[in-house]
């Protein structure tokens, strides 16, 4: 909520864009004190440079790569302690998007990066990547530092602390999810997918794990969910926010003739937008910050459920683990009561 009207600046100086060889299997010379970053679909490519490098592993929700021993938790927040000060490189891998810390280091000019991509579409925040095609191997650059993943691990460990309801129930949901016959996550859009990148500790294996992502990532979470576990053919378990429930709850019907999805909708009901909450946007009037962006909504879930056919089941954090243990069969809709904003 500026002030004032916002007026254009003058325009940016061109900037000249560093064209990588693209070769392919080039070997990837970084020195010791490198971290990899795995943004969306990064696979597990990423995890195994992280763990032949001796290297720390960012890896997003949705990476296929939040596995192993290298994987962190809240690299988030380590980004922000001097740790970071000592990063030698930078190793990219997907399609990054979650974090602003992450979207600060790649663009410091006095970090290498380097862009393992599969596609003629790669992350380059500063404009300065060098790029190389998969596959790739990992090639030791000086000295090595046995000690530079262990503090990581250590500073992430001792810094892990209780977080919200809302982190508690999507670590739990991570955790239910990582062994190979665990229903599928589709992960909604907002707040709820970096509770996921803050919270979800990796496990052995990395769950299968897809969202939206976009300028409208809330639209159509429902209806992707449907089309994944028809297109996997396992079920699927949808964890979104109220507003995304209830931006695409008809996604859940079915038609008379169609076949049924196994599809369980966990909705994380906050009463609002909590993203919001979290941003400059929460320094405006409360009556501008609730009207305007957490824009609560008067939703009977239970109701809504009926009328789509669906099954329905409310629960607190407490019931939440009951509720993961079952297997997941047919529609329905989990209501997790969280507090409202």
């Amino acid at each position: 909520m500026p002030a004032e009207t916002w007026r254009p600046g003058p325009l940016p100086e061109p900037v000249e864009i560093a064209r990588g060889s693209l070769m392919r299997g080039e070997a990837l010379e970084m020195p010791a004190r490198s971290v990899v970053v795995a943004g969306d679909g990064a696979g597990p490519l990423a995890r195994s440079l992280a763990e032949a490098g001796g290297w720390p592993l960012f890896a997003e929700p949705t990476s296929g790569a939040r596995s192993g021993p290298n994987a962190l938790v809240d690299y988030q927040e380590l980004l922000g302690t001097e740790l970071a000060e000592d990063i030698e490189a930078v190793l990219v891998l997907g399609h990054p998007t979650l974090s602003r810390p992450v979207s600060r280091l790649l663009a410091r000019q006095d970090v290498p990066v380097t862009v393992v991509a599969g596609s003629p579409r790669w992350t380059d925040v500063a404009g300065v990547a060098r790029v190389v095609a998969r596959p790739a191997e990992p090639a030791p650059c000086g000295p090595g530092d046995p000690s530079w993943l262990e503090r990581w691990r250590h500073t992430d460990r001792s810094r892990r602390m209780p977080g919200s309801a809302k982190d508690r129930a999507c670590a739990a949901i991570w955790n239910a999810a990582c062994s190979a016959a665990a229903p599928a996550l589709m992960i909604g859009a907002s707040a709820v997918i970096r509770s996921f990148d803050t919270s979800a500790v990796p496990g052995g294996v990395s769950p299968i794990a897809v969202a939206n992502r976009g300028l409208a990532g809330i639209d159509g979470t429902v209806s992707t969910a449907v089309g994944l576990s028809f297109g996997l053919g396992r079920p699927v378990r949808a964890v979104v926010g109220d507003l995304t429930a209830a931006h695409d709850a008809t996604g859940l019907m079915t038609g008379e003739r169609e076949l049924e999805p196994d599809l369980q909708v966990i909705v994380l009901n906050d009463a609002g937008g909590a993203i919001f909450a979290g941003l400059e946007h929460a320094s405006a009037p409360r009556d501008v910050l609730e009207r305007f962006f957490l824009t609560p909504q008067r939703i009977d879930l239970e109701q809504l459920a009926g009328a789509l056919g669906a099954g329905f089941k409310r629960v607190g954090i407490d019931g939440l683990a009951a509720v993961l243990e079952r297997p997941v069969a047919g529609r329905s809709i989990v209501e997790v009561r969280l507090e409202s904003l």
